[in-house]
């Protein structure tokens, strides 16, 4: 049940607020592609951190009670683990390349300028 949960969240954090697929095009017809639009989260990092951390803190919580303590064939539990980790990862990876988005940044772009080597300009002062 937890790894559901954080998987949940995760999905949500690294979502767009507004999804790409209900956009609407602009009723002025100008092309947004080329106006800057920062990527905002369905669910900010804050918010992120807090719920899962009360989540596993929970589960630990729990953990400790024999009444709530269960039986479970572990390799079972590993398998479905990643055939859900996969399987939605695969899907949101899809989106964000479809759309076009990064929920990440890898810092600042650099961008070089060619300096030219001629003879400064003088001016007048």
């Amino acid at each position: 049940g937890l790894f559901v949960y954080l998987l949940k969240l995760f999905v949500a954090f690294i979502s767009p607020a507004r999804d790409p697929v209900f956009e609407e095009v602009c009723p002025d017809g100008s092309d947004e592609e080329d106006t800057f639009r920062p990527f905002v989260r369905r669910l900010p990092e804050f918010e992120f951190w807090t719920a899962s951390m009360r989540a596993v803190l929970i589960s630990l919580l729990l953990s400790m009670f024999r009444a709530l303590d269960m039986q479970i064939f572990w390799p079972i539990l590993v398998l479905y683990f990643f055939v859900l980790f996969f399987a939605t990862m695969k899907e949101q990876v899809t989106h964000m390349l479809q759309y076009g988005y990064v929920p990440w940044s890898t810092g600042r772009k650099k961008t070089y300028t060619k300096v030219s080597k001629a003879e400064p300009e003088l001016q007048d002062v």
